[in-house]
This record gives structure tokens, C-alpha cells and sequence, in this order.
């Protein structure tokens, strides 16, 4: 019986699915931290007014082991409830990204292939390292279009 997921599906499947919402409704990004000191959190997310696709996406991660979590953001005046599921942090978008760039397409496969080099980078480091030109240079290209 056809119930509407993926649960059935090849697990290849599920994770070509999940990179097509996140071309289409995600963002693959370096946010910048607040602060004197020019420094990025990586961050890939999802945000939908779906919340069956949401659940969707959640399912997959969960089958991968990739550690995120999800906000529900209430309606407001005209706009409908809006769901996101976001990875951020060095550690869970290194865990993420291998996975995601195989079926990323276009400027997100880019910002993908950029930010994992520098979370990669960055973990090699002791914690407070300062950031070097290069880690800035790579989370200004990783906000490329910043979509």
C-alpha cells in the first residue's frame, strides 16, 4: 500500500529527493556571527509552509544520522505557518554535505563543495583558532547569492 512517503524507496532515492527541496526551497550558506571578529557559522536549510514535506525531509536525515533540528514558525498578518529544518555548526554540516553533494545541482553544489572544504578546514583547528583569509574568503563565496 502507497502511503504517501518514502519509506519504501532506495535510500539513493530519498537523498536525491531531499537535495532537489533543497535547490528548490533551501539554502546553503555561512552565516555571519555576531561579533568584532570576522567569523562564519555554516548553515544548510530548509524552509517550507508544507509541513508533510518537512516530516519528509526530517525522515531522510534521520536515516542518514545527520544531526539538525526544526523550528515552527507561527502565521503572521497574510503569511501562512512556516516550517524549517536547519543544520548548522561545523561538525553537522560535515556530516551532512558528503551526502548532499553527490545530487546538488548548480550555485548550491558550489557553496556545498566550498563549505565543506571550510568546515573541514576549521575542525582541524583548535577551537578559538583565529579565522585565516582563506576560511574568509571561503565563507564569503559559501554566501555567494546567499540563497
Amino acid at each position: 500500500m502507497n502511503d504517501g512517503t518514502m519509506e519504501n524507496q532506495h535510500p539513493s532515492i530519498d537523498v536525491s529527493w531531499l537535495c532537489g527541496f533543497i535547490n528548490g526551497d533551501g539554502m546553503v550558506t555561512a552565516i555571519r556571527r555576531p561579533g568584532p571578529k570576522e567569523t562564519y557559522a555554516p548553515r544548510i536549510s530548509i524552509t517550507n509552509t508544507e509541513h508533510d514535506l518537512i516530516e519528509e525531509s526530517v525522515r531522510i536525515l534521520k536515516s542518514l544520522n545527520i544531526r539538525h533540528h526544526v523550528q515552527h514558525h507561527k502565521p503572521r498578518g497574510t503569511w501562512k505557518a512556516k516550517h524549517e529544518i536547519i543544520i548548522s555548526g561545523l561538525e553537522r554540516c560535515v556530516e551532512a554535505l558528503p551526502h548532499l553533494i553527490t545530487y546538488l545541482k548548480g550555485s548550491k553544489l558550489e557553496r556545498a563543495k566550498i563549505l565543506l572544504q571550510l568546515c573541514t578546514r576549521r575542525l582541524g583547528t583548535t577551537k578559538n583558532a583565529p579565522w585565516t583569509e582563506q576560511d574568509i574568503a571561503d565563507a564569503h563565496a559559501a554566501r555567494a547569492g546567499h540563497t
